[in-house]
């Protein structure tokens, strides 16, 4: 059934609050003053342990209004709680200001408070901090993708919860391993820990924390496909959700029964309860909501093959979705549209709805992507942190055995001095003896040259010092490079090669489908090899880029006929050219030699000529000459196309600058960097000069082979 997999993911666990739900136990829902009256408690409040319990409550107060707010008031109370030597409230702090990183997804920032707060906890033995802790950096691990050890840290959280007798902690670790075995599918390990947490909230009376987890064994036996179980929970947790008048959980479990009856082909039931959601998504004002209701309509709609009721809802979903910005719930709307084009027919929208659905996934895949990579990178950053601070010790002994020695060698000449001064008076006492004179003389060299060794040595040991403080920072400078590096690949890596093969894939399904013509067919055959090419000059510039950031660059020059790299290059672009209407005219007809490594001038003449047919239109044309003057060739790529203003000219050659060509074509930036690079390399020049809607011309010299001594002229 072609809703399954969308229903699933609106089943995932409802929190509102997220990671802020799952923070700390002694400010969550400890406060329920309004932030104007917290703020006049402040005023008058006297600077004691009353203090610290309102700037706690300040501080989580605008977590979900303004986490910049969150870290200034737990600032000001960890601050506060220092001077009065409440070092409880300084662990509740530290936790106060990761939560405020990690709400703007500074993952690295919130670990790092996290586990001061962890080890000033552990300090004074302070149990319930020291879960806090834990359960705070299980939800970084979680938000990274690293599940395990969110786990790991959850089960450390757990019993110290059950030592101290804290229900809402207690139920906050089995709801959070309910959801991860969830996501596993772990189904019944999920509904164990959901479970035995209804059970505590049933205990202790907590009618608003059984409404919650009612909602959840719901939900998990919904993914499970056993709706019979599933709907007796989600209208138990209904019920609860009414009687507190909770708005917001009411709407979604409106929805959340509808989906069920919607897999249960109970459509009518389905679109009563959507109705209800309907009404209550304007009442409390939820945008997203009301696009996921729509999107409900249309795939109930869709059940029952009333396909222009679906596309009508689908669209009404999109338009939502696209204002305010979900990414996934646009692609949610495309893909139920392109299941309703095709059901109707019209291959031709089925295949651009399907493509724009992929588009979407894609960005999403690579956002998941990043969390790895944010993942690694946190670790990584860790390891080298313990690295530097390893060698920063082994500095700073090294530097106190240095000061040490200059305290010594201080005395020494201080003592040095007094001698010299006794001796002084020692000379004038005898200077009335010639006897004397010999001997004083030859003691004040002696002196003399033992202060010159003294000086010798301690410029001797600033110099060492010096030294090794510039070995650090060239190493520090380095692991930022190789860093900088391996993130631009994975990043890079990870969309330009996803992206033409779920192109290609998805004209496989199409043409499998049978909905699509042999005339249609060519045309996107036509498209394809058009995304191919591109990628195969991509492929060759990303190996090229890798190689010389990871390796360094080195050049190999030698003389060779400049119009021959020409030929070759329009011998492999003529196919490309002609499914766009271009003509290429070679102008570079003389023979010329160069003196330049000729696999960099290649790879520079195929980059460029890429680049004119990419913003060429239909029947415009790409001109390539060749001119010698005094010691260099310069060659021209010009093109008719739609040229570029002033301001893009000027960055072209900078790093991340990519634009769309005329036939959507997509670029990374990499091949006029690393032409930029190869030119200067070989000794030559590159600019470019270009009118918006006229045309561009790229201009490159290379060095005459026949104006160089000892260079053999070309064969």
């Amino acid at each position: 059934m072609m809703c399954a997999n969308y229903k699933l993911k609106m089943f995932c666990f409802k929190s509102i609050l997220t990671i802020l739900i799952c923070i700390t136990s002694t400010t969550l829902f400890a406060q329920q003053k309004t932030i104007k009256e917290l703020l006049a408690d402040l005023k008058k409040s006297k600077p004691d342990t009353s203090q610290l319990s309102i700037l706690s409550d300040l501080s989580s107060a605008y977590m979900s209004l303004d986490p910049k707010l969150t870290f200034k008031y737990a600032n000001e109370l960890k601050f506060k709680a220092a001077e009065l030597q409440n070092f409880k409230k300084v662990a509740d702090a530290d936790i106060l200001i990761g939560i405020s990183w990690g709400i703007r997804s500074h993952y690295d920032s919130a670990l790092h408070y996290f586990k001061i707060s962890l080890k000033e906890s552990a300090d004074i033995n302070y149990e319930i901090g020291i879960a806090d802790a834990y359960i705070n950096i299980g939800e970084v691990y979680r938000r990274l993708g690293d599940d395990v050890q969110a786990a790991n840290y959850y089960l450390k959280a757990l019993p110290l919860f059950e030592h101290n007798k804290y229900n809402h902690g207690i139920n906050l670790c089995l709801n959070n391993l309910g959801e991860i075995y969830q996501t596993k599918k772990s189904y019944q390990l999920a509904l164990n820990y959901f479970n035995t947490a209804l059970k505590n909230y049933q205990q202790s009376n907590d009618i608003s924390g059984q409404g919650f987890m009612l909602n959840s064994i719901g939900a998990c036996y919904f993914k499970m496909g056993n709706y019979e179980r599933s709907l007796p929970y989600l209208e138990h947790s209904l019920a609860i959700r009414k009687k507190l008048g909770e708005q917001t959980g009411i709407a979604n479990l409106f929805a959340d029964i509808a989906a069920i009856k919607t897999a249960t082909k109970s459509y009518d039931q389905a679109d009563k309860y959507l109705n209800q959601a309907f009404t209550l998504s304007k009442k409390i004002d939820d945008n997203e909501f009301l696009a996921q209701v729509y999107e409900q309509y249309a795939d109930n709609y869709l059940q029952q093959n009333k396909l222009a009721l679906a596309k009508i809802y689908s669209i009404k979903s999109m338009v939502i979705a696209r204002e305010i910005k979900s990414q996934s719930k646009i692609a949610d709307a495309l893909k139920t549209l392109s299941t309703v084009y095709a059901a109707m027919g019209d291959s031709s929208k089925a295949y651009k709805y399907q493509t724009e659905f992929l588009s979407y996934r894609d960005s999403m895949y690579n956002e998941d992507k990043l969390k790895i990579i944010a993942l690694s990178s946190l670790e990584k950053t860790q390891a080298d942190n313990i690295i530097l601070h390893k060698q920063n010790l082994l500095n700073t002994t090294q530097i106190s055995k240095n000061k040490l020695k200059i305290k010594f060698y201080g005395i020494v000449f201080a003592l040095s001095m007094v001698i010299i001064l006794l001796t002084t008076r020692q000379i004038i006492v005898l200077r009335r003896s010639n006897s004397h004179k010999k001997l004083t003389n030859e003691l004040l060299k002696k002196q003399k040259n033992e202060i010159l060794e003294i000086n010798s040595e301690l410029h001797s040991l600033n110099e060492e010092l010096t030294t090794q403080m510039e070995v650090i920072s060239l190493q520090n400078e380095e692991l930022e490079k190789l860093n900088a590096v391996k993130n631009k690949l994975y990043s890079v890596i990870s969309h330009d090669f996803r992206s033409p093969l779920s192109t290609l894939k998805n004209l496989m399904d199409l043409n499998k489908s049978g909905y699509i013509s042999a005339d249609d067919l060519q045309q996107y055959f036509n498209d394809v090899s058009l995304t191919v090419d591109h990628t195969f000059i991509f492929l060759d510039n990303l190996l090229n880029w890798a190689k010389n950031q990871m390796d360094g660059l080195s050049i190999h020059p030698q003389a060779f006929n400049i119009e021959t790299v020409i030929e070759e290059n329009i011998a492999l672009f003529n196919t490309q050219a002609s499914l766009k209407n271009i003509s290429i005219i070679n102008k570079a007809t003389c023979t010329v030699c160069a003196y330049a490594d000729p696999d960099m001038i290649k790879l520079i003449v195929r980059n460029l000529l890429a680049n004119a047919i990419k913003f060429s239109r239909d029947n415009d044309s790409v001109e390539i000459s060749a001119e010698t003057a005094d010691k260099e060739i310069t060659i021209a790529i010009k093109d008719t196309g739609i040229g570029m203003d002033q301001k893009d000219a000027n960055q072209i050659f900078g790093s991340g600058h990519t634009t769309l060509g005329t036939a959507n074509e997509k670029g990374t930036g990499l091949g006029l960097i690393m032409c930029h690079e190869f030119v200067t390399f070989n000794k030559g020049k590159i600019w470019v000069e270009s009118k918006k809607n006229e045309g561009t011309t790229f201009y490159f010299t290379v060095p005459l082979a026949n104006k160089i001594e000892n260079v053999p002229s070309c064969n």
